[in-house]
């Protein structure tokens, strides 16, 4: 075979095996940016929720009421269970209050209108100061404004990547740790309970989420909060704090955080004028092993006690002991209370 012909081969094989990854790419649709849904891309692995659900905003015609705002804690949320308001759920892993402000700016622009509500779910570690820094939102922004964005995404390692993790997840029908259907919803698998025992016992303070070993809280908190209403005047905050089991409660006493815990807290009803605090010694968080999949996730199948609780809506099947609303004028003897 001459020189000429080999190249030739060469270019036609290439074309042809680059076309076939740049179809499977696109049928599994791993980072969002079309609209196709089928059953082999009905499980979709969580890779980069921050650019994934970007995505959804983008190359979706956005049209909702409310934003719902938080860590892996809040993506267990179903947005699809909020009554009478639609909401997208805009949480993701590690979310921390100081990227906030840049999510909801980019999610108001897609939404081409200001939200009536923004809800946000609020975690302790992210009054830590020394958490690690996450990916700056504007970089995520101005790679899905890029040229051919998400034509260059068929043709990418990582999205074959995940393109696989999503075919294998949904030919075996497996959530895993957390995986989402084409609606924004996410799913988990249950673990058995006696397991769960094992994993919250077995983990190690330095696992902990958010770098809690080496906390410092952080004093800018107030003012990071503040800014949120202030840019956002013409929408209603609703804010609560996530549940987490009693161990990691007992571990914040242990490390000498328990303070630092309430002054979270006093801070975040300042702030917000009401918080609806689910993260205390209650009949959900102590009872760890059936409501949670370890130290700190809720189930998704109880997250409608959590959206039922902080939109005042039914209230009949929700422990009277789980979500205490908090104000100014209730603050103080909360407070004295947990002691």
């Amino acid at each position: 075979m001459s020189l000429g012909n080999f190249l030739k081969s060469f270019l036609f094989l290439s074309i042809i095996f680059l076309s076939l990854i740049g179809s499977f790419v696109y049928f599994m649709d791993p980072f969002w940016t079309y609209n196709h849904s089928h059953k082999f891309n009905s499980i979709q692995y969580a890779s980069n929720e921050r650019e994934q659900k970007s995505n959804l905003l983008y190359f979706k015609e956005a049209n909702y009421d409310a934003l719902l705002l938080g860590s892996s804690r809040v993506t267990f949320l179903n947005q699809e269970e909020f009554k009478d308001i639609k909401v997208f759920n805009y949480s993701f892993s590690l979310a921390m209050p100081q990227e906030y402000s840049s999510y909801i700016e980019f999610a108001k622009k897609q939404n081409k209108k200001d939200f009536e509500y923004i809800i946000i779910g609020l975690d302790f570690f992210g009054s830590n100061k020394n958490v690690e820094e996450n990916m700056n939102p504007n970089d995520i922004f101005e790679h899905i404004n890029s040229f051919a964005y998400r034509y260059k995404l068929l043709f990418s390692i990582d999205s074959l990547k995940v393109s696989l993790e999503n075919l294998k997840r949904a030919i075996r029908h497996n959530y895993a740790g957390r995986s989402y259907d084409r609606h924004n919803i996410a799913y988990t698998t249950k673990i058995d309970e006696n397991e769960v025992l094992k994993i919250v016992e077995n983990t190690k303070v330095e696992d902990f989420i958010g770098n809690i070993k080496e906390y410092e809280f952080n004093e800018n908190l107030g003012q990071i909060f503040e800014k949120l209403r202030k840019d956002n005047p013409n929408s209603k905050f609703i804010i609560y704090t996530t549940p987490t089991s009693k161990v990691y409660l007992d571990k914040l006493k242990e490390l000498n955080l328990y303070d630092d815990y309430k002054k979270w807290i006093s801070i975040s009803v300042n702030s917000f004028d009401k918080i609806i605090n689910f993260m205390d010694y209650n009949s959900i968080t102590i009872n760890y092993s059936k409501y949670f999949m370890d130290y700190h996730h809720i189930y998704p199948e109880y997250s409608n006690l959590i959206i039922n609780k902080i939109m005042a809506k039914d209230e009949s099947n929700l422990p009277k002991d789980f979500g205490k609303v908090l104000t100014k004028e209730n603050l103080e003897t909360y407070l004295k209370d947990l002691n």
